[in-house]
Order: C-alpha cells, then sequence, then structure tokens
C-alpha cells in the first residue's frame, strides 16, 4: 500500500520581518523550514514558493513601510502566503528594459504564482499582497483526472485508485481497477 502524505490539519504560520536587506533571505529561509517541517513533498511547489516569498519580500523592503509580516498557509494540496507592510500604495508593474537590473518582481510572481492579488487592509493600516501555489498546478489536469483517466484514453489495463484523497484529509491508494 502507497501513502500519499498530506497534512492533517491546514498549518499556519506568522513572522514579522525587518525593513532591510536581510529580510527576503529570512524569509526564504522561513518558507523552506515550514514546508520542510509539515512534510511537504512536492518540491517544485516548494522551489516556486520560495521564489515568489523572495520577490514579494523584497518589494515590500524596497517599496513598502514597516512591520512587514509574512503569514503562510499549507494545505494538503496548495500553499497560500501573505505579505504585508504598512504602505498603502500598490506594487506597480513597470515596463522593464531587457537589460534592466531590476522590475521583474511582479512578472515572476505571476509566472509562478498560479493566482496573486492584493488587499488593502479594512483599517487602513497597511496592504497585504496574496498569493497561492497548488498542485497540481492550475494549468496542469487534476490528480484525479491523471489517475482515474478519462475513457477510452486510460493508463491501458488498469488505473490506480486513490480514496478519500481531499485537502483536509489523507489519500490512500488502495489498489487498481480494470
Amino acid at each position: 500500500m502507497i501513502v500519499i502524505k498530506q497534512p492533517a490539519s491546514p498549518t499556519r504560520g506568522a513572522w514579522p520581518l525587518s525593513p532591510t536587506a536581510e529580510a527576503p533571505g529570512q524569509a526564504r529561509r522561513l518558507v523552506r523550514g515550514a514546508l520542510a517541517d509539515c512534510g511537504w513533498p512536492f518540491t517544485t511547489v516548494v522551489d516556486r514558493a520560495v521564489l515568489v516569498i523572495s520577490e514579494l519580500v523584497t518589494n515590500a523592503v524596497l517599496h513598502g513601510r514597516a512591520p512587514i509580516t509574512l503569514e503562510l498557509d499549507i494545505l494538503a494540496m496548495k500553499v497560500c502566503g501573505r505579505v504585508l507592510d504598512a504602505s498603502l500604495r500598490e506594487p506597480d508593474r513597470v515596463k522593464v528594459s531587457d537589460d534592466g537590473e531590476s522590475g521583474r518582481g511582479l512578472m515572476i510572481v505571476d509566472r509562478e504564482s498560479d493566482q496573486w492579488w492584493i488587499e488593502m487592509m479594512p483599517d487602513g493600516s497597511g496592504k497585504a499582497v496574496c498569493w497561492e501555489i497548488r498542485h497540481p498546478p492550475s494549468n496542469v489536469p487534476s490528480i484525479s483526472y491523471l489517475l482515474q483517466g478519462v475513457p477510452g484514453q486510460g493508463f491501458g489495463p488498469s488505473v490506480p485508485v486513490i480514496e478519500a484523497a481531499s485537502e483536509s484529509t489523507t489519500g490512500v491508494f488502495t489498489g487498481w481497477r480494470p
């Protein structure tokens, strides 16, 4: 029997970051460590999350205002995060020349996350830049589609069956079906 390990319940973390050049590195270590601690098995998602968080924290340090906070939610099939700062100014997408040294952060966030958005704090204390990365990515068929196959386009004479796989439960490989 093969068990697909999933967190038993959502895992949350929140960390204050100093508005210094060291904050992006600290954020990368925190995200990588949090995902490793809960046994997140999808290394491509870890790498994408670390890259997204690095870009957003860098933007908060360069263009936002203290305090800066990193929040992370780890679910069974997705990782979500927010970078909060006290600035009310929304991030700008700028036109970047081929030899420009900066301005690509939001392009990277857009490419690496499945979705991202900005939330203004209701009390006017700042904003949060939020992101989500799913596994499998949103542009890839769902795991149930891949594992159960498509009529007439299955995986040969039998396909694997996964029972009880959802964001809050553990999926267990229970055998093959014809």
